[in-house]
């Protein structure tokens, strides 16, 4: 700044960094046109659905989907069976946001039950993201879902989704999840000139 002490002196050289925000971009996708390599437990499974009991007869996008017994209904008196991410990396993400296609019957929520979950500890803990909370309903089209996770994902390393089917009561059963072209979103920072 030029001049001389106390009100001035000789300018030292500066470094300046710049952090662009270029808005929510994809951390991980998984657009089930190849198999995701989740955890898939019960009769999770990747593959095409049958179109069987409200099932869809293919994905939003291609032909293959994640989904709870992709040939008719989840069964009765189900304990809960879980779809699991592999670990998603948002350490240096903001604003993170879970999209995905999803076609699902369930009963009641008095009677079944189906989720969506986060855990930010490796899979010690689950925080419900979704819960179905309302009556019986069974989609007939796919439908787009998004999600805040902001809260509980911004700035974790080691983030995990889980999709729950069950549990189940005793009687009526519906087609359960089918789920396609999941995208955890968030936005990241990337070094400017």
């Amino acid at each position: 700044d030029g001049g001389a002490p106390p009100d001035g002196g000789q300018s030292a050289p500066a470094t300046v960094s710049i952090l662009v925000a270029t808005g929510p971009q994809v951390i991980q996708e998984w657009t089930m046109d190849t198999s995701p390599d989740w955890t898939l437990e019960g009769e999770w499974s990747w593959g095409i659905p049958q179109g069987n009991s409200g099932d869809p007869s293919g994905g939003a996008t291609g032909d293959h989907v994640v989904g709870y017994n992709l040939s008719g209904d989840y069964a009765n008196n189900l304990p809960e069976v879980h779809a699991t991410t592999s670990s998603i990396d948002c350490s240096e993400a903001t604003q993170t946001t879970l999209k995905f296609m999803r076609w699902l019957g369930v009963e009641s929520a008095v009677y079944d039950h189906a989720y969506v979950r986060v855990s930010i500890d490796g899979g010690l803990t689950w925080d419900d993201v979704w819960a179905h909370s309302g009556g019986s309903f069974e989609e007939t089209s796919w439908n787009e879902q998004e999600f805040d996770l902001s809260a509980i994902a911004d700035g974790q390393s080691d983030v995990r989704i889980r999709f729950t089917m069950g549990t189940t009561d005793g009687s009526v059963t519906f087609c359960g999840w089918n789920i396609d072209d999941v995208k955890h979103m968030g936005i990241v920072p990337s070094s400017g000139p």
